[in-house]
């Protein structure tokens, strides 16, 4: 219940549409709304997303076209860092074309930065962010990276050091995501394992009903 892993890897389960939980599109698109309301919560008002693309999440006024490709310990090749190199790996990596009705596809890449019982090292989540640009083509009109920050709890201080993320907590997720999926029809075999989560996240307490992050 503590490994960063295991819960990546649950959360790319549930987001991936032909997991066995029978949900489809409807995890991902409970995700597109809660990183887009997270955006105005006062903790991220620096981090970023594009406004037209929030609204849509919102009030679900898109399509998702393809399957979108999620994946876990993503590499980034080696990045040097203060003379050092290092092999960094993205914990959640997805990939999303969203079409807004317009006839252009509009690429979604979300980074998400997963992090359990530990905190930000060697400035990772500025590493991303620099990947980021250089690997999707800074200023490339048709793409929109965003970049979450997943973390237990969260004070009046960010816990991260690149401005452009933005944060969100488990507990966020709990209300945004898994209690609606718990109420969305699904597999029986979905059910059990979204229950069992939800167990494993109160019994280890990596969420905290305290919960500060301020909404704008």
């Amino acid at each position: 219940s503590r490994k960063e892993l295991v819960h990546s890897q649950f959360l790319a389960w549930l987001l991936k549409l032909n997991s066995s939980h029978g949900m489809g599109m409807y995890p991902m698109i409970k995700f597109l709304q809660l990183i887009s309301a997270a955006a105005s919560f006062k903790i991220n008002n620096t981090a970023y997303i594009d406004k037209v693309l929030a609204d849509r999440f919102i009030i679900e006024n898109y399509t998702i076209d393809s399957e979108p490709r999620v994946r876990t310990e993503v590499s980034t090749g080696e990045i040097s860092e203060k003379g050092k190199k290092e092999q960094r790996r993205i914990d959640i990596l997805i990939t999303v074309s969203i079409n807004l009705g317009d006839g252009v596809e509009r690429i979604l890449p979300i980074i998400i930065e997963n992090k359990v019982y530990s905190k930000e090292h060697t400035d990772q989540t500025e590493a991303y962010y620099k990947w980021a640009l250089e690997r999707y083509g800074k200023g490339r009109k048709s793409i929109f990276p965003v970049f979450v920050f997943l973390t237990p709890q969260v004070q009046d201080i960010r816990p991260c050091k690149c401005e452009k993320y933005i944060v969100i907590t488990y507990q966020n997720l709990l209300d945004y995501v898994l209690e609606p999926c718990m109420n969305y029809p699904g597999t029986e075999v979905g059910k059990i394992m979204l229950h069992n989560y939800l167990r494993c996240l109160t019994i280890s307490d990596i969420f905290s009903e305290d919960d500060n992050m301020g909404r704008g």
